[in-house]
């Protein structure tokens, strides 16, 4: 779930406007590459353009540029190459396979004809990819992770330490737990006296509204917080009043500083990353279809939507329903719920 507006990294867009195309606040094209086909078009001849950003991977027509995808490196859960000679091409054809981890995996080839635009294309999007993956403590809440070493706080990579606040309440539970309030130009991280590893790691970009308000222990920082999991609320509690209302200003103004030009956590080298961190179906006419974008967008990702990677055809098999034997299905798949799709 986005937060703050971010989207980039987090969605796969179809044929999205030029605006969304555009860098958002802390995201930078590391790599770009040309001559780039994606397979999955119906027009599998058509050439565009590959931009790699710290966030995810841009393909477009080089004709036209509303004929894009756009797809956020969160969405990808792996990548596979494949190498091998081609007739139709005359030479060989070098083929990147995108495979999404969403509930109905899309698989995008990317496919070049040069060996060098190829290997170079499969190392950036792997890195930056290995990369996003190591580095989530920056983009989202992290519960009960290692904070703290050998009695310090660990500090991230461009992440400064602006404050530390004794005597911090987490309002989590029935009872408080009472600990220690880190607060740094990324995020604010909580730490209990008792136990380190009781830790609640919170970066800004996850924070919907941070305010004071009443609750069942008296007045206490409310951080609304927009996770993957759904929304909910963190309480914390510190004394005096006027203490806590000016904490609460305090990390207002820091995370509308950092809401300017936020820190992904994806580092780049060199042309290449850093070193990894520590970490119901309508029937619809064919006028209706023409004029509405949403039947446009289904199409598309129905066009991408492949599972052919992911399951080896079984051997044959008898189906009492149908009377005759066929391939077996997919795990989670059954007769009824293919004739339910036509």
């Amino acid at each position: 779930m986005s937060s703050r507006g971010r989207w980039n990294d987090v969605t796969i867009g179809f044929h999205i406007e030029k605006r969304h195309l555009d860098m958002n606040p802390g995201e930078f094209v590391i790599g770009e590459f040309s001559n780039i086909t994606n397979q999955r078009r119906i027009r599998s001849d058509v050439k565009g353009n590959i931009i790699v950003t710290n966030l995810r991977i841009i393909w477009h027509e080089q004709n036209d540029i509303k004929v894009n995808l756009s797809i956020g490196f969160d969405c990808i859960r792996e990548f596979r190459k494949d190498i091998q000679r081609s007739r139709l091409h005359n030479g060989t054809l070098f083929t990147i396979h995108v495979i999404s981890q969403t509930v109905f995996p899309y698989i995008f080839l990317l496919q070049a004809l040069e060996e060098r635009t190829f290997t170079d294309l499969y190392q950036a999007v792997t890195n930056i990819h290995r990369a996003y993956r190591t580095s989530k403590i920056y983009r989202t809440l992290v519960l009960r992770g290692l904070v703290i070493k050998d009695g310090e706080f660990q500090i991230l990579q461009n992440e400064h330490l602006i404050r530390t606040v004794d005597g911090f309440w987490n309002l989590s539970g029935d009872m408080g737990n009472l600990g220690k309030l880190y607060i740094t130009n990324i995020r604010i991280v909580w730490v209990s006296n008792i136990n380190d590893h009781h830790s609640a790691s919170i970066p800004y970009l996850q924070i919907k509204r941070l305010i004071v308000r009443n609750s069942k222990f008296g007045s206490a920082m409310a951080v609304d917080i927009n996770w993957s999991r759904g929304n909910f609320v963190y309480g914390f509690q510190t004394s005096p009043l006027e203490e806590l209302k000016k904490i609460t200003d305090e990390i207002n103004i820091l995370m509308n500083a950092y809401l300017v030009n936020p820190i992904y956590g994806i580092f780049v080298e060199g042309g290449l990353c850093a070193e990894e961190h520590n970490e119901v179906i309508e029937s619809t006419s064919e006028e209706d279809a023409e004029n509405d974008p949403t039947f446009e967008q289904a199409a598309l990702e129905e066009c991408y939507w492949d599972n052919k990677l992911l399951h080896e055809p079984g051997p044959p098999t008898y189906s009492h329903e149908l009377g005759l034997a066929i391939e077996t299905l997919p795990k989670g798949k059954t007769i009824q719920s293919l004739w339910n799709v036509l």
